[in-house]
């Protein structure tokens, strides 16, 4: 009897975190283990999300231009990974690990927030003279002057520019490894922060997310990472031109606005916009 060949398909996967996030669902389902894929990515620490989740990457190059990004494209295409990793919208199952961690001291809601973006996307936006994914820590000063938790999300430089100190009610996530910090996303209530992996992970998880994003034409962004779950009620969104005071302001009103939105479906809600006490 002749044993059954099975032919591997071949898909590449480019761009970011929140990009192969996506694509997780497909890659982790029955039947798809035989497939290889072909990744091209900005992001420097990409390969932990596939090593964490056990899936094997055929080839993975890093680009920091879009050029450089279309000439590993090309090369994919060469060896015939052609077709694009289907994506899904949401999580069936959460993939990653719960880590172990020690539970704040009190049963307030957890609200995860992360301020920055990618070098790569602040990089392109910087050259474009676009509103900047670098959102001011006074989002994470007044969200814990509430009867809250707040898990602060990021890269531990990124944290270390920002001179905040961590507190009884206020934790940093910056593990080197992101995908052991994507992990900890699950136990938030609540999720802010820029147009980021971490708002991608939290969203696929159907947390409640609220999003502070440039106004500007992306449409990518909009219909893929923005627009379907705001059509779903799972995510808010606040865009901005500028950060200037009266800016922040606004967004900071939009914010509280979002967690008295979402108040009454959990449990322990205290949240007042400090300018409102």
């Amino acid at each position: 009897m002749n044993d059954t060949i099975v032919e591997n398909k071949k898909y590449f996967l480019s761009g970011g975190g929140g990009d192969f996030l996506q694509c997780v669902p497909f890659m982790l389902a029955k039947g798809q283990e035989n497939n290889r894929y072909y990744v091209s990515t900005h992001l420097a620490s990409a390969e932990s999300i596939f090593s964490q989740l056990g899936i094997n990457i055929e080839v993975i190059e890093y680009f920091k231009n879009i050029n450089q990004n279309k000439i590993i494209l090309a090369k994919y295409k060469i060896l015939g990974a052609t077709t694009p990793c289907p994506r899904s919208k949401y999580f069936y199952n959460n993939p990653f690990p719960a880590p172990l961690w020690h539970k704040f001291e009190n049963n307030y809601p957890i609200i995860g927030v992360h301020l920055g973006g990618s070098e790569f996307s602040l990089r392109i936006q910087s050259q474009l003279s676009l509103p900047l994914k670098k959102l001011p820590s006074t989002l994470v000063e007044q969200i814990t002057q509430n009867e809250v938790n707040c898990l602060l999300f990021g890269t531990k430089e990124e944290i270390d520019q920002l001179n905040i100190k961590q507190t009884n009610n206020l934790r940093f996530v910056c593990e080197e490894n992101i995908a052991e910090s994507l992990s900890y996303v699950q136990f938030c209530d609540y999720f802010i922060g820029s147009d980021s992996v971490f708002k991608t992970m939290s969203s696929m998880l159907k947390i409640p997310t609220m999003v502070w994003m440039g106004d500007y034409s992306d449409p990518f962004r909009d219909r893929v990472f923005t627009g379907p779950y705001v059509n779903d009620g799972v995510m808010k969104c606040y865009r901005y031109n500028d950060l200037n005071d009266a800016c922040v302001d606004l967004g900071l009103q939009k914010t509280f606005d979002f967690f008295a939105f979402y108040a009454k479906n959990l449990p322990n809600q205290s949240m007042q916009h400090p300018m409102n006490t």
